[in-house]
């Protein structure tokens, strides 16, 4: 009877652990390259291999250059995969035609979908809203610095609460 006990948590432990988590659209951490091209046909290769050492030293290998979304109001957004070797780690996307309107509803409908944001930051030209489930970190970032051409991003990172985030941007 102990045995099978220790067989059937050893079994639950392994299903927990191999469970993939959702980050944007369609796309699941841990995905290869060739899996995410075949969900967007419209994504293309890099050509070159760019590090982003702000998490798990991960590169752009895949991005789509102008995808319309309808997530708030029809907008265009470049999308870009990240990968290291274990596959799929962040998606970005980041809108090609931002503007104060956008920056409202997003943060709307991402509260909408996610509850309320576990980690705000406003400064100057710069709003950072962080939120957590189910294991998908989602960031949002908003940046005016230069006061008549906003920035924004929306970055989906696979369970990262607790680490330090740093600014993509």
């Amino acid at each position: 009877m102990k045995y099978l006990q220790i067989i059937v948590i050893f079994s639950l432990m392994t299903s927990f652990a191999s469970a993939q988590v959702a980050l944007w659209g369609k796309t699941k951490e841990g995905m290869s390259p060739q899996q995410v091209m075949k969900l967007y046909p419209e994504a293309e290769k890099s050509t070159k291999k760019s590090s982003f050492p702000d998490y798990n030293n991960s590169w752009e290998l895949v991005f789509i250059k102008k995808k319309l979304l309808a997530i708030d109001m029809y907008s265009h957004y470049k999308v870009t995969f990240y990968f290291n070797d274990d596959g799929l780690q962040k998606v970005s996307l980041l809108s090609l035609n931002a503007n104060t309107t956008q920056k409202d509803e997003l943060i709307r409908l991402l509260s909408k979908k996610y509850g309320a944001p576990t980690r705000e930051e406003e400064f100057d030209d710069l709003i950072r809203k962080e939120w957590y489930k189910g294991g998908t970190d989602v960031r949002f970032e908003y940046t005016n610095r230069n006061g008549d051409n906003p920035d924004i991003g929306v970055y989906y990172f696979a369970d990262r609460t607790g680490q330090t985030l740093q600014n993509s941007l």
